[in-house]
């Protein structure tokens, strides 16, 4: 109970203050312009940066652990698809995007520090290795059923897709300080003091960001469609992985504490951001947003909870 008091509280305490200053003060989108960039191109990469280079980068080949929880991701996103497609009658592209919101969680905004903070310095490699296999799994693939009806052909959208991938900032840091890391080159103190000074305002900012966007999410009503995906999120996907990744026992309690507990964050606002980009179910997207991160208090926390219990303490 002490680690849901002590860790978990101070994080949606801080969404909660984002989303009161989104609602008492009038504002719009544009608002979050630059406090967005600089929580995805400075705060969260150099907490990653900073992070990594301490760490024993040689794990970071565990590619049994990469397949199975990008394997279980994939395997959330293909069910919803076929579910909303053939069972609901939903078009291709905007079911690619809804798919998206039941299977790509808040990995990197919420996931890397609610790690640090819950797990320690030992998560920071398998929390990266989810968030950068994770998102080139949506990035690949909303694009190529989303922007079906582009003028490009499909091999130039997934180039397309490919480069905003390695033009990711997650992914340049990772990628430094795993060189940094792994080559043990010697790193200047003011750059790697400004790197941790950064790193430590992640949390904060991303946090309060994201209650800011949710205050300006659109939330249309509950109906089965959303409860739908909400559940496949934060239900059966964390589910499934803890299924899975304890049945094999081949992972260490840490790596798959980390896992469990990635795979019951909700919907990433990325998946918002491409809804709009395709101009394909923005709204229904955003509701699942916002609907799901209200929920999450709670799953989140039961989640933790036994993980911590059954697993960790156990171990």
């Amino acid at each position: 109970m002490n680690i849901l008091i002590e860790i978990v509280s101070p994080f949606f305490c801080f969404i909660l203050i984002g989303y009161i200053f989104g609602r008492l003060f009038d504002g719009t989108d544009a608002g979050l312009f630059w406090l967005n960039k600089f929580i995805i191109y400075l705060a969260v990469p150099a907490l990653l940066f900073s992070l990594l280079i301490k760490s024993p980068i040689e794990e970071m080949a565990n590619f049994g652990y990469i397949a199975t929880t990008t394997l279980i991701t994939f395997s959330i996103f293909a069910a919803s698809m076929i579910y909303l497609v053939f069972g609901l009658k939903k078009r291709l592209g905007d079911s690619s995007l809804l798919a998206a919101s039941a299977s790509y969680g808040n990995v990197g905004y919420m996931g890397i520090p609610l790690m640090v903070a819950l797990l320690g310095e030992d998560a920071i490699i398998p929390a990266t290795l989810i968030l950068i296999f994770d998102s080139m799994l949506h990035f690949i693939l909303v694009p190529l059923i989303a922007g079906r009806n582009d003028t490009g052909s499909n091999f130039e959208r997934f180039v397309h897709s490919l480069m905003q991938i390695l033009k990711n900032p997650f992914l340049i840091a990772s990628v430094l300080g795993v060189i940094i890391a792994l080559f043990n080159l010697p790193l200047p103190s003011l750059i790697s003091n400004l790197s941790d000074q950064l790193g430590a305002s992640a949390i904060p900012t991303a946090l309060f960001s994201l209650g800011v966007s949710l205050s300006l999410s659109k939330f249309t009503g509950v109906s089965f469609d959303k409860v739908f995906l909400v559940a496949m999120k934060l239900f059966i996907h964390p589910a499934l992985v803890a299924v899975i990744v304890l049945s094999l026992g081949i992972f260490d309690p840490i790596w798959s504490a980390t896992a469990i507990i990635m795979a019951t964050l909700p919907t990433a606002l990325n998946v918002f951001m491409m809804a709009k980009q395709y101009e394909r179910s923005a709204e229904m997207v955003s509701s699942v947003t916002l609907f799901g991160t209200i929920i999450s208090v709670g799953s989140i926390s039961l989640v933790i909870y036994l993980v911590d219990v059954f697993l960790l303490k156990m171990s």
